[in-house]
């Protein structure tokens, strides 16, 4: 294990150094996505939102510590240790808006390799097997504002209902309403944002 401290990445940055981004099987369920977390869930998407808003790209929204370990293999793997709500969210940001702004085939040629995604969930198989199925995704309508972005994914032939009973991907369902409830009526161009490499709209620390 080597250690990196106070670099500033993004999100796109960690997954150009690794390979693989994975929760591991002693980390707990995906928390901010439970429907008891909803003002916790609202507070961060708001603030989310008003970073991809701000005119200022020279100060990132600090999104604090991510800690974990590098296996030193030949295909790098970054198990994270703390962080894993974070990462997670905007994970689902950034398929939410390459969604809406059809760029889904931008978001697999980062986040997708072998036919498999490149964050992922040990916890359970569930969780592994949604998170693969969701980055595979090609034909998804996004729906009206006042619909449920659930209801679409759940009715992909993809989609096994047994799945609803991992708490992991419950809540991953029940964010992305969230996301499209707070960002479906927003501008276009959020993806753009994110992706920029001029544009850290969200910086958090590095630890390995």
């Amino acid at each position: 294990m080597s250690n990196q401290a106070g670099t500033t990445l993004t999100f796109m940055d960690l997954f150009a150094r690794k390979d693989l981004v994975q929760i591991p099987v002693l980390q707990r369920d995906y928390a901010q996505g439970r429907e008891t977390e909803s003002s916790v869930r609202d507070e961060f998407l708001t603030s989310l939102r008003d970073s991809l808003c701000a005119d200022d790209a020279e100060h990132p929204l600090d999104l604090d510590f991510i800690y974990g370990n590098t296996e030193e293999t030949d295909s790098p793997v970054f198990s994270v240790l703390d962080g894993q709500q974070r990462l997670t969210t905007l994970f689902l940001l950034h398929w939410y808006l390459a969604l809406r702004e059809g760029k889904l085939e931008s978001f697999r040629k980062i986040f997708l390799e072998n036919n498999k995604s490149k964050f992922t969930y040990k916890t359970r198989v569930s969780a592994t097997e949604f998170f693969d199925a969701l980055v595979r995704e090609d034909a998804i309508l996004l729906p009206e504002a006042q619909e449920k972005l659930s209801e679409s994914i759940k009715n992909r032939q993809w989609f096994f209902s047994l799945w609803l009973h991992d708490p992991t991907v419950k809540g991953c369902l029940i964010m992305l309403d969230a996301m499209h409830a707070k960002f479906s009526g927003g501008p276009q161009g959020f993806m753009s944002v994110c992706s920029a490499q001029n544009h850290h709209a969200f910086g958090f620390s590095f630890l390995i």
